[in-house]
């Protein structure tokens, strides 16, 4: 998506995402569920950003392979991007992002598939002995739930992050990134869960909480990281900033390997996934709408 230039006194982008999918007929014994919801919240910048972007897509597939099942499967959500300089010596800027897939099944033969993908950037010119700043919080939480051992398979991922970069030469400037991974009773005895938060030195962290149940027919994990950046610059810089958001819920019955292996998934998502493994972060921790109109 083009870069919008803000030559108005105020901004603001809204994507608004939903999806919903279904097909049944008759309830019978087995029954799946995944759901992955996550959160980013920044504000309290010093430094109004400008140039804003955002886009976001979702998916949702449901596929019933005999007339007992039943297959149930949603994407949607919520992003704004507002921008708001009408007052100088308190200018206004917030990102709030919130999306969510879930994904139900019941019977012998289905499969049942949720993606949401978000992204926004923004830009800032930091003068030279100035520093950039702003609060943020990040939540996830995945669940996943089978009624018996018998049952299908289940996957759910959830990943959110926020990252800064010198625009001149694309260097890191640090961020957060949080993963979620919960895999429940594949075909053969395999297990991906974890939870993985990180973030780098110029973050300060103020409020942490991480949760999980591993390993039993009904798992979950929840993280919630709260705190604040804050990065010096002897010299003029360009700064971007890029916060990523990623869902995905998937159901197979019967039991098989990989739950989300019969629907390819978009390009951003895996883009999104190989990049929250890929960026440089230390440890530090255990369709569209827009709207943009001038206020005077």
């Amino acid at each position: 998506m083009p870069s919008i230039k803000i030559s108005s006194k105020t901004c603001l982008l809204t994507i608004i995402s939903l999806g919903s999918t279904f097909v049944g007929t008759l309830s019978v014994q087995a029954a799946t569920f995944s759901s992955a919801q996550n959160s980013l919240f920044l504000n309290n910048f010093n430094i109004s950003p400008f140039n804003p972007t955002a886009q976001s897509e979702r998916n949702a597939v449901a596929i019933s392979g005999d007339a007992t099942a039943i297959v149930n499967s949603n994407a949607d959500g919520i992003q704004n991007f507002v921008i708001d300089n009408q007052n100088i010596n308190s200018p206004v800027a917030f990102l709030n992002t919130n999306f969510q897939t879930n994904a139900t099944g019941e019977g012998l033969k289905y499969f049942g598939q949720a993606t949401t993908f978000s992204e926004a950037t923004g830009n800032f010119f930091i003068a030279a002995n100035q520093v950039l700043s702003f609060d943020f919080q990040l939540s996830l939480n995945i669940n996943n739930a089978v009624d018996s051992w018998l049952d299908g398979s289940v996957a759910t991922f959830s990943g959110i992050s926020f990252s800064l970069f010198d625009s001149a030469n694309e260097g890191f400037l640090g961020g957060v990134r949080v993963l979620g991974n919960l895999t429940t009773n594949l075909a053969q005895d395999f297990n991906n869960d974890f939870l993985d938060p990180r973030a780098t030195s110029n973050i300060s962290i103020t409020n942490f909480f991480i949760d999980n149940s591993f390993g039993n027919n009904q798992e979950f994990g929840q993280i919630i990281v709260a705190g604040r950046y804050q990065n010096f610059f002897a010299n003029p810089t360009q700064v971007k900033l890029v916060a990523t958001t990623s869902n995905q819920s998937c159901i197979q019955a019967p039991k098989t390997i990989n739950p989300c292996q019969k629907v390819p998934e978009s390009d951003n998502t895996v883009a999104l996934i190989v990049g929250f493994l890929g960026l440089g972060f230390s440890s530090q921790l255990m369709k569209k709408n827009r709207i943009c109109r001038s206020l005077i």
